[in-house]
């Protein structure tokens, strides 16, 4: 239903059955962003694993904080430009169709890093495929923002940049105070 309504929004199909969109449906897919925390830490074990070759151990507090931050950027991004360019009553639908889609994309990551830790693929393919996806993310984004946000195409464009940018901005800081 959710893969169904994803794939439906992003080719420009009818998506609104596949996904609830009330209030609940606002709540649940804030809720499968909290899948973002087993699934980062998966991804990181296979990412130390490869860098250390086995010799260190994550801090895991430190991903638990640094996914639960990386997750909020869009929703906060999103409702500011909501707000200022007045697509408030597209919001929500936004929200809810972006969430699931982000953690479709990270589930699919993280079973790359899963089959890596297992020791089926090599690291290269985990890596091309976290490449891929966060490259992905931006065409996500504009196309989730021109059919779902309300923007046109190069409002989506400028958002879309924007959610990319606050996204390295805090990848940035966080490896930053990662090193000390």
């Amino acid at each position: 239903m959710i893969i169904r309504g994803i794939y439906q929004a992003l080719r420009g199909g009818d998506w609104r059955d596949e996904f609830n969109l009330g209030q609940t449906g606002l709540a649940l897919s804030f809720g499968a962003l909290l899948l973002n925390v087993p699934l980062g830490i998966l991804i990181v074990n296979a990412v130390v694993r490869f860098n250390s070759k086995g010799a260190a151990t994550p801090d895991y507090a430190n991903i638990v904080q640094s996914v639960l931050g990386l997750s909020l950027i869009f929703p906060v991004v999103a409702f500011v430009l909501s707000l200022v360019f007045q697509k408030r009553d597209h919001l929500q639908d936004w929200l809810i169709v972006r969430n699931w889609t982000h953690i479709v994309m990270v589930a699919l990551f993280a079973a790359m890093a899963g089959l890596y830790l297992a020791g089926l693929i090599p690291f290269i393919v985990v890596y091309m495929t976290g490449l891929g996806l966060y490259l992905g993310t931006l065409a996500v984004d504009i196309r989730l923002a021109a059919r779902i946000g309300g923007f046109n195409w190069m409002g989506a464009i400028f958002t879309a940049i924007l959610i990319a940018t606050a996204i390295i901005a805090a990848l940035l800081a966080i490896v930053s105070r990662s090193l000390g």
